[in-house]
């Protein structure tokens, strides 16, 4: 399981103007290995690609810091999702 491969693949789809593909890259491997995958990085980059897919994407972002609190370590930055 390589994440950064992984975020460098959805990046990739994004530039390609693919952005429902490259969220799906990224939440998939946030709900297959939370615990690997949730990084501050690949969080700001799923919350860029939600801003730029979604008009109502504060909604999204809340949704996953919701998330993020209940999966993350106590030292995880929340602040990422930039709500």
């Amino acid at each position: 399981m390589d994440v950064v491969a992984i975020n460098n693949k959805a990046i990739c789809l994004m530039y390609l103007r693919d952005l429902p593909d490259s969220i799906k890259v990224l939440e998939s491997v946030l709900k297959r290995v939370p615990t690997v995958a949730l990084n501050e990085t690949l969080v700001v980059n799923l919350c860029s690609m939600y801003e730029l897919a979604y008009v109502n994407h504060s909604n999204i972002k809340c949704t996953l810091s919701n998330w993020i609190a209940c999966v993350a370590p106590d030292d995880f930055d929340s602040s990422c999702t930039r709500i």
